[in-house]
């Protein structure tokens, strides 16, 4: 394997540097923004303009210390010498790879960094698990000895995203967050979030979770680090109702009057435990401990990032490096945790109700695991302050980026929300960037990077990114139109897009110089990931047999040809276009048929040619994208400076 090629811009000295106007977790102190990047601006000052939501904000003291610093350097302090996002395959590390060199290329990220994307070999699924090492062996093989020097931040981020699939073609560790100017990204945070960590460890893996955003005080005990041997994770204070789907941990008995974080070692680890083996395995924290922390219901405590010390690390490559090519789909928390701790069994590994795909391998795989990592020792560092965000579905993605949660208050996301801004001139705001709208604009909306007439109205708790609307469009409540191009009419006539609606435009590639588009269209309550025979799928909430009549196979064939998945994320039911505004109109139209009264009929003459969403990912033309996005930015800005 050739040794990988970092993405970093030369720095002198070695060290960390915050370019001007670039954003550490000054990314989230920026309540409000300037366009301003000059060397002089200290972007951390944007946390003292707004103490109400700064005191909100679970921010790190060393972030609040950094409010009084005139340096753009941070090599004063430890920061990461590797940061790697892991990806499924070579196609997503492209598109990983060209958002990341931009952000490089524009000074948005700190410099003095060596930054991968590393892709999971072969065409076998691996999980976080098989990511996580498969990218320590493409370290190792171009640091050798050098990397047990190094602290290194994993972040495996591979998969469709099928539950929310504006972040399928590009990727959820770039998801927007409707903060800064331009615009932050799920990476911004997780950086930004993770800023003192490595302060408080050894060289090391840090793994990271893309999808989730955790915050935390410990004004009252700063100097918790991660300096226990093996592995030492976050643990967060959570209903026992949220430990059934995450990992729990059981540790000793917690008294009310505990630090705010305390490192503790675990006892056991429980993956996705039901409730009554929480009870029965002593998971469940002490009234006292609850009360503490103001809750009355049951808490336990639950996970999401942790700590390995290179010791522990070095195991699992061994491991990996006798086993490759992976075969089955290893977990990074319930096959890598579940070994560790103080009364750790293997009774976890013949356990497969939480594996989405059973393979031949994969018992003996976590018995391997098990026996490598049995008798290290795993800590806990106790939060008591402290929540985590969970981004990965529709519905969590809306609830948080519209002001419907905390998460919103705590990062300052309100103050970014679509409202009026300014005369009645049709001009309103949108986080930082001014865009063309009037009629009703609410509070618990998010607009972002997008252009909107007058006349454009928009609901709440529905989301708007990445588009151009040449004329007036109403998207009704809890949607998201994410990369859409509505073209102008002589007439003007409104666009509606219904309520519960998801639209998105991809651009698609024969690998020659044609390129298409296709925008496709959900209820953003349906599940795109379930398999099941026609009878059974829905879309938008109703049932195929009402959609296309009494004649089922033909709606099989058309819509699922030579025994195609059948799912709605394999349903072949978006017709390509030559131009961004046909392609949405024609699914806009095929979205009036489908809630119609009337059904489809569908013939296979009408529906050849149609794609599905796991089409687009195949034949996704990553520059188009790209480039429609940055084109639409300069146009903003064109438009704000007129």
């Amino acid at each position: 394997m050739n040794t990988l090629q970092p993405h970093q811009e030369p720095v002198s000295e070695n060290k960390v540097i915050l370019p001007s106007g670039v954003y550490m977790l000054f990314w989230l102190c920026f309540v409000t923004t300037d366009k301003a990047r000059c060397s002089e601006i200290q972007p951390w000052r944007r946390l003292k303009q707004s103490s109400a939501i700064a005191s909100e904000l679970p921010l790190s003291r060393e972030f609040k210390n950094m409010s009084n610093s005139k340096v753009k350097k941070v090599g004063d302090f430890p920061f990461w010498d590797i940061v790697v996002i892991s990806s499924m395959d070579t196609s997503q590390k492209l598109a990983y790879e060209l958002q990341l060199q931009e952000k490089l290329d524009n000074e948005e990220l700190p410099l003095g960094v060596d930054y991968y994307v590393i892709a999971d070999p072969g065409t076998e699924k691996i999980g976080g698990g098989g990511s996580m090492m498969a990218s320590l062996q493409c370290l190792r093989e171009t640091y050798q000895k050098d990397l047990e020097t190094k602290k290194v931040l994993i972040m495996p981020a591979g998969g469709y995203s099928q539950r929310l699939p504006n972040a399928s073609l590009l990727g959820k560790m770039f998801l927007s967050i409707p903060l800064g100017d331009p615009f932050y990204t799920m990476f911004d945070l997780k950086l930004a979030l993770s800023i003192d960590f490595p302060a408080k460890m050894s060289a090391g893996v840090f793994l990271g979770v893309s999808d989730c955003i955790e915050l935390y005080v410990d004004e009252d005990s700063p100097n918790w680090s991660f300096d226990e041997r093996g592995v030492t994770a976050l643990g967060h204070p959570s209903p026992i109702s949220i430990g059934t789907g995450h990992g729990v941990f059981v540790v000793p008995t917690r008294q009310a009057n505990s630090p705010s974080v305390e490192v503790v070692a675990v006892e056991e680890f429980l993956h996705k435990p039901t409730v009554e083996i929480m009870q029965e395995k002593g998971a469940v924290l002490g009234n006292d401990f609850c009360s503490g922390i103001g809750s009355e219901e049951k808490m336990v405590l639950t996970d999401s990032c942790y700590y390995m010390d290179f010791t522990t690390a070095m195991k699992l490559l061994e491991l990996y490096n006798d086993e490759s090519p992976l075969r089955c789909e290893i977990d990074c928390h319930g096959d890598f945790l579940q070994p560790l701790g103080l009364r750790a069994t293997s009774e976890y590994i013949k356990n497969t109700s939480n594996v989405t795909k059973v393979t031949d391998s994969l018992m003996s795989m976590r018995q391997k695991v098990f026996d490598v990592l049995k008798g290290t020792p795993l800590s806990v560092a106790v939060m008591q302050h402290s929540r985590f965000y969970h981004l990965g579905t529709i519905n969590e993605y809306l609830d948080h980026m519209c002001n419907l949660t905390p998460l919103a208050k705590e990062l300052g996301l309100g103050t970014h929300m679509y409202k009026p801004d300014g005369p009645d001139d049709g001009t309103c705001t949108s986080g930082t960037s001014r865009i063309q709208a009037s009629g009703k604009c609410t509070a618990s909306a998010c607009v972002m990077n997008s252009i909107c007439p007058k006349g454009f109205q928009v609901e709440e708790r529905s989301l708007v990114e990445y588009c151009d609307f040449q004329m007036p469009v109403s998207i009704h409540s809890n949607s998201i139109v994410s990369s859409c191009c509505v073209g102008s009419t002589p007439d003007q006539k409104l666009v509606t897009v219904p309520k519960d609606t998801f639209l998105h435009t991809a651009c698609i590639s024969d690998g020659k110089a044609k390129r298409q588009f296709v925008t496709v269209a959900f209820g953003t309550q349906d599940n795109l990931k379930k398999e099941a025979s026609i009878e059974e799928l829905s879309m938008f909430g109703k049932p195929f047999k009402d959609i296309c009549g009494t004649d089922l196979d033909m709606a099989s064939k058309c819509l699922f040809p030579d025994g195609t998945t059948q799912s709605l994320w394999h349903a072949k039911l978006f017709r390509p276009a030559d131009k961004m505004e046909d392609s949405f109109s024609s699914t806009m139209s095929l979205m009036e048929r489908v809630l119609s009264e009337s059904p489809l009929q569908p013939s296979l003459s009408e529906w050849e040619g149609c794609l599905s969403m796991a089409d687009l990912i195949q034949s996704k033309d990553i520059f188009k994208m790209l480039e429609f996005r940055r084109e639409l930015r300069k146009k903003m800005q064109l438009s704000t400076n007129n």
